[in-house]
């Protein structure tokens, strides 16, 4: 079997080589070093003469890559810690080689990020906010394949209620320890995500959208310590691959989650350190706060691990699950004080809870 991963790798390569020779870089000088390989996604680091550049093979069309690197173009034109992206000589920000799509990046020396670290994770969270002030205003080129998520919340709650309410009912009588422990808890997720749909509304999520439509911004959607690197103080931003257009509350959702759940827990204090650092270069208005904070209280957690199991067929512990249901009914607990303390949502308004 060696022989076989060696032979794709040596084509790979080749097929690098090529993509290379599209940049005018001397290739004669060139050195490929792989960065990661073996899936859909490759990367290399590149060496020419004094300069080093990152070689990225994309698993995305050429429209969706024209989006995105545009996109990161944008960004950087105006500002945002993110790698340059290098034109090719016919003045292309990606180049096909056997089909398939590459582009070339500016390499960023710098040293890896940690989150534990409470300074590191500080400054990242305000390189995020900065990079979403900074992309404001990218207009995507013709032809391309825009994605976007902008108003789109209302009706991706709406589908995952009923994707929910579909799977309780698919795992009525079922022996199984986790179709057992999704259906004895879809009842209150389903509630706590109708409620939080409600909230949306509300605080007049639509109107954030169309006041942010006049002049749209980015999410990177996949922010984590792995996709920042430090340059003498300075946080960069890397792997724009499936950023989308969105309002920040997105991303602060998901590092909000990533960083503050762990086995069922929740820390609403570093919730809302998140929120302030976010709001020292990007301030939120109190609605659009209120925003944010329904989309971290619906149930994505349950959704996200139920999915895997009832969607993906993917086998899913019921440990898992637990974990997840801790973790939502803990962070439900909390934001309940939020809203009534900060927003004005009367206590009684909100679903019963275990």
């Amino acid at each position: 079997m060696k022989p076989v991963e060696n032979e794709a790798e040596t084509a790979l390569e080749s097929l690098a080589t090529e993509a290379l020779g599209y940049y005018g870089l001397g290739c004669d000088s060139l050195t490929l070093t792989p960065i990661q390989s073996g899936g859909p996604k490759a990367l290399w680091k590149v060496a020419s003469g004094k300069n080093t550049y990152v070689l990225k093979k994309f698993r995305h069309a050429p429209a969706k890559v024209a989006f995105t690197t545009a996109a990161q173009r944008y960004a950087h034109r105006m500002g945002a810690r993110v790698p340059a992206v290098i034109r090719s000589r016919a003045g292309g920000d990606y180049v096909m080689a056997g089909g398939q799509v590459f582009a070339l990046y500016e390499f960023i020396h710098g040293r890896p990020v940690s989150w534990s670290n409470p300074a590191q994770f500080r400054r990242g969270v305000e390189a995020l906010a900065e990079f979403h002030v900074r992309s404001r205003g990218y207009a995507p080129p013709p032809g391309c394949q825009v994605s976007s998520k902008l108003g789109r919340w209302p009706h991706q709650y709406r589908s995952i209620i009923d994707r929910s309410r579909e799977w309780s009912v698919a795992a009525r009588g079922s022996t199984e320890q986790f179709c057992r422990l999704f259906e004895q808890n879809s009842g209150w997720a389903v509630a706590l995500a109708e409620f939080a749909s409600r909230l949306l509304e509300r605080f007049d999520y639509t109107g954030w959208v169309r006041e942010f439509e006049k002049r749209p911004g980015i999410c990177h959607q996949d922010y984590g310590e792995g996709n920042c690197i430090d340059r003498g103080g300075d946080i960069y931003i890397l792997d724009l691959d499936g950023v989308t257009f969105d309002i920040p509350a997105r991303d602060i959702r998901k590092v909000v989650v990533k960083t503050t759940a762990g086995c069922g827990r929740w820390d609403q204090d570093h919730a809302d350190e998140v929120f302030s650092w976010f709001q020292r270069v990007n301030p939120l208005r109190p609605a659009q706060e209120a925003v944010a904070f329904a989309d971290i209280l619906f149930p994505h957690t349950f959704h996200d691990v139920a999915k895997n199991r009832f969607l993906k067929g993917k086998p899913t512990s019921s440990g898992k699950l637990a974990e997840a249901i801790g973790l939502e009914l803990a962070k439900a607990s909390s934001l309940k004080t939020v809203f009534r303390e900060r927003f004005g949502v009367p206590a009684a308004e909100w679903p019963s809870l275990p």
